[in-house]
């Protein structure tokens, strides 16, 4: 993988935190339960765009690989 190539990943997946860590405290500071929203549906939507971007990311990752062999 080329070196922008990590630095890219490496961004995504720090804004990543930061995205799901900025979400925990701002529906903590409103009062809602944080519980009960991870089964929401808003939340499966969040795990399905969150699970999307992984398989772009291992795609590109394995797509590397392969390529080098």
């Amino acid at each position: 993988m080329k070196k922008r190539n990590k630095k890219l990943l490496l961004v995504s997946i720090i804004f990543l935190v930061l995205a799901v860590i900025c979400l925990i405290v701002g529906y903590t500071i409103a009062g809602v339960d944080i519980l009960a929203w991870f089964s929401s549906k808003y939340a499966r939507l969040f795990y399905a765009v969150i699970s999307l971007w992984g398989i772009i990311v291992l795609s590109i990752i394995l797509g590397d690989k392969i390529r080098s062999i």
